[in-house]
């Protein structure tokens, strides 16, 4: 791989994880859905975006031991998770 080539890191975000999520921490959603529709290389960066940096049970984590389990005990009362944490998950801010 040649040195200094920005789109590596995205055509191969398994191998680069953080780098990744970095890069595409500063773009909104539409714009990595954009980035995907540039080549067949970057097709698979909004699904990657989607699982590193939109995983709700990842940032459940931190509160519940068993976040599918809490997940499902909320849809069985009808609940839903609001506030400073649901705005900070979207946004894609540290939770």
């Amino acid at each position: 791989m040649p040195k200094g080539r920005l789109v590596d890191f995205l055509e191969q975000p398994d191998r680069f994880v953080p780098i990744f999520d970095s890069i595409t921490s500063y773009l909104e959603p539409a714009d990595i859905v954009k980035l995907g529709r540039v080549s067949q290389k970057l097709g698979g960066v909004y699904s990657k975006a989607q699982q590193t940096q939109w995983n709700i049970n990842t940032a459940l984590q931190k509160f519940f031991l068993d976040p599918i389990k809490f997940r499902n005990k909320l849809g069985e009362a009808s609940g839903i998770i609001s506030g400073r944490f649901a705005l900070d998950f979207l946004d894609r801010r540290p939770t």
